[in-house]
Parts: C-alpha cells; sequence; structure tokens
C-alpha cells in the first residue's frame, strides 16, 4: 500500500545581490522598489493653506463668540508675536513664582496690616509678584544650566 503524497509547500526563492563589501546581509534584487523618495517639505503656501484649512473645519464646531475670538487670535502677525513672547518674557515658571510670591505678600501685609494697625499697603502684592517673577526666571535659568545637554 502506497502512502498518499502529501503536497509541498514551495517558498518563494529570494536571490541575494552579490556581497560586494562583504556584508553579512546582502539587500534582495527588489530592494530598489522599497527603497522610495523621503517626502519633501512642504512649501509655505502649501504648510499655511493646510493650516488656514484645518483652522476653518476646526471652528465650524465653535459657538459664535469663540469663533471670533479663534479668528483674532490665530491671525498671522498676532501668532508671530504670541510666539516670540513666549519664547521669551512669559515664562511658565516666573508666572507661577510671581503668583505664589504674590498671594505670600498679600496675605504676609494683610496680617501685619491687621495686627498692627498699619494701613495696608497694595504694592506688597505687586512688588511680590514681579520678585517671585525675576526669582522663577532665575531658577528655570540654573535649572537650565544643570540639565545635560542631548
Amino acid at each position: 500500500m502506497k502512502s498518499p503524497s502529501r503536497p509541498t509547500k514551495k517558498t518563494p526563492a529570494v536571490t541575494y545581490s552579490g556581497d560586494k563589501h562583504n556584508n553579512p546581509f546582502p539587500e534582495p534584487h527588489n530592494a530598489a522598489v522599497s527603497k522610495r523618495a523621503l517626502p519633501q517639505p512642504q512649501s509655505t503656501k502649501k504648510r499655511s493653506q493646510t493650516s488656514s484649512s484645518a483652522l476653518r473645519h476646526a471652528r465650524q464646531d465653535l459657538n459664535a463668540p469663540v469663533r471670533l475670538a479663534s479668528r483674532i487670535l490665530h491671525r498671522p502677525y498676532i501668532e508671530v508675536a504670541g510666539d516670540s513672547l513666549a519664547a521669551t518674557i512669559a515664562r511658565p515658571i516666573g508666572i507661577l513664582f510671581g503668583g505664589i510670591f504674590a498671594l505670600i505678600g498679600f496675605i504676609i501685609a494683610l496680617i501685619i496690616a491687621s495686627r498692627y494697625g498699619y494701613e495696608f499697603n497694595y504694592l506688597f502684592p505687586v512688588a511680590g509678584y514681579f520678585i517671585g517673577y525675576i526669582l522663577g526666571c532665575l531658577v528655570e535659568f540654573a535649572l537650565s544650566l544643570l540639565k545635560p545637554k542631548s
């Protein structure tokens, strides 16, 4: 009795290019097909059209006052001014430290004024904010010096 023969699976043979530079992993002949050109960066005009289209699409879901604010805030000259200010002056840690120092200055000045009978001076919280802002910026600068650069 003969045993039934099983069909054998044939695996496709991959042929490799010659080993020109003693490469242990030569590329297959069809590797040129898989290498595609990298996408080129978009032009400024195309990028602005894409962003304005995305903004238009996002504004459709907003109510009227928010849509108006979005139109005003996303003007190119306002965005440039906001981005430059965010990168230089409006430091988040400085604002946080300024707020904390203003709160502490307000509480201390209020306690001293009420306990000892002095007139409350509104300059203390304002001065506390500016002192805290400067200290926060200095702390951020010191942390950036200590952080290893990658």
